[in-house]
């Protein structure tokens, strides 16, 4: 059996029609800009506003 293996041209090539047809939807009025970034947002279920880095003398330099 055939393992997929991802292949990075396919993505690109993917990711580029996506972004095309978003600009087409917002350009006719399909989509507002608010709504096609809610749509996009990968995080947007996450409360980053808590979040906090805390780096203490045993953590490595960075």
């Amino acid at each position: 059996m055939k393992k997929d293996t991802f292949n990075v041209r396919d993505r690109l090539s993917a990711k580029a029609c996506l972004r095309s047809a978003d600009d087409d939807a917002l350009a006719e009025g399909r989509i507002s800009a608010i709504d096609l970034q809610r749509a996009n947002a990968a995080f947007q279920h996450i409360d980053f506003s808590a979040g906090r880095i805390v780096l203490r003398e045993e953590d490595p330099i960075l």
